[in-house]
Formats: structure tokens, sequence, C-alpha cells
């Protein structure tokens, strides 16, 4: 019975169409790309590594989008209900408008941390949500794995290829002299 490879989850990247998640294996990172019904497993290689980001930029995710919406539709419906001379409702429906506006604006203005490790053929990425430390620490961790996996691919190649031949003298110096050799008979033109 063979043993099974330990992951080590990093973290997620949600989008719309489809959730990944970042597993870390002694050799490689792992990418589950769940899209509705498929699973898809891809690997980034320690030792194929290319590059390995760390950014960090605001987006606009799905907390946004619907305290947003949420906000639209109250506004709108306070809108209607002032109309109608209702003051009370029209003024509460109104306030819950502005709060849900103001927490889709905070929640756009929250800093997301990317962390994107780009293979020859793979990208794996992870956003970490209000969590720097993390990402900077996850960030350290695949560029350490990655160097002493080069390093170690390195150091192969190098032990199974044969020394380089010397360079080639200067002109200042002399050559050696060469061995003397016997003539293999005469010379014709």
């Amino acid at each position: 019975m063979s043993n099974p490879v330990r992951r080590e989850y990093l973290g997620a990247d949600p989008s719309l169409a489809e959730r990944s998640r970042v597993y870390r294996t002694p050799e490689a990172l792992e990418i589950d790309l769940v899209s509705y019904t498929e699973i898809t497993r891809k690997r980034v290689f320690f030792d194929e590594i290319v590059l390995v980001t760390l950014h960090r930029a605001r987006t606009i995710g799905a907390t946004t989008w619907i305290f947003g919406a949420l906000g639209a539709f109250t506004l709108l419906m306070a809108m209607a209900v002032l109309a109608g001379q209702e003051r009370q409702v029209g003024n509460a429906m109104l306030a819950t408008a502005l709060a849900l506006g103001a927490i889709a604006l905070l929640a756009s203005m929250v800093p997301t941390w990317t962390v994107t490790v780009f293979g020859r053929r793979t990208r794996a990425r992870v956003r970490f949500t209000l969590r720097e430390g993390k990402a900077r620490r996850i960030y350290g961790e695949i560029c350490r794995a990655a160097s002493e996996a080069q390093r170690e691919v390195a150091r192969r190649i190098a032990a199974e290829q044969p020394a380089p031949p010397p360079l080639p003298l200067s002109p200042d110096e002399e050559p050696p002299p060469m061995p003397p050799s016997e003539p293999s008979g005469p010379l014709t033109p």
C-alpha cells in the first residue's frame, strides 16, 4: 500500500466561473480547479518556476456587488415610498440604503494580497483578504522552495557534464613544445 502525498492547503482564488484551491506538496504546488461538476488538477513543479510575484490590489468582489445592489434597490424603494407620502418608512429605508452603500464602499476598499506563481506551462494564484502577513509568509516559502529545487537541478547537471576544455592561450604566452612526430611519407602538392 503506497503512502499518500501530504498536501498543505495554502489558499484559494475564487472567481465567478470556478474555484481554485492551491496546495503545497514536497516537490510542487497543486492547483485544484473546480468548475461546476469538473475538477481539474494541475501542478507547478518548484524546479520549473519562472516567476513569483506578490502584489496588493483592491478588488470589487461579490460582497461589494451584493451590498451595492441591495443598497440601490432599497434606495429605489425608499424613493417610491417617499413619493407616496410615507415619511417615516421612507426615511428608514433611505437610512438603510445609505448604510448598505457605505458597506459596499468599505468592502471595495479592502486590500487583497495576491501571490502568483508562474511555471513554464501553468500558473497558480492565491488571494488573501486582509492577511498581508500570511501572504508574505507563503511568498517567502514558495521562493525558498523554488530556489532550493533549482539549485539542486543545477548541481545535478553540473555533476553530469564533463570538465570544460582549457582556455586558449593569450598572445604573449608561448605554446607548449610539440612532441616530435615521425614523417608519414613524402608530401605531394
